[in-house]
């Protein structure tokens, strides 16, 4: 694994790295290539925390329907002349 300075992160950066950002030798972000939820999952951040008791994991994935979609509602106002009116820019 590389690490590398905020500064350097401009001018340096490999593709299929996984690149850990420091800032003052202290690790701040760490940087890799998006991959499939199952590949790493649970993330090993995640694993520790249940390991030292501090979150459960999950028995089984949720159901897919546990988050229904919600309907639009009937109101004739979009959600830009909503903001427009809530900014004061009529």
């Amino acid at each position: 694994m590389q690490k590398v300075g905020i500064r350097e992160l401009k001018s340096k950066l490999t593709l299929g790295e996984i690149i850990q950002v420091t800032k003052r030798g202290r690790v701040v972000a760490q940087l890799q290539a998006p991959g499939p939820l199952g590949e790493d999952y649970p993330p090993p951040h995640l694993l520790k925390a249940a390991s030292e008791g501090k979150v459960r994991l999950a028995q089984q994935p949720p159901p897919p329907n546990l988050y229904e979609p919600r309907p639009l509602s009937d109101s004739e106002v979009s959600g830009l002349q909503i903001l427009t009116g809530l900014r004061g820019d009529h």
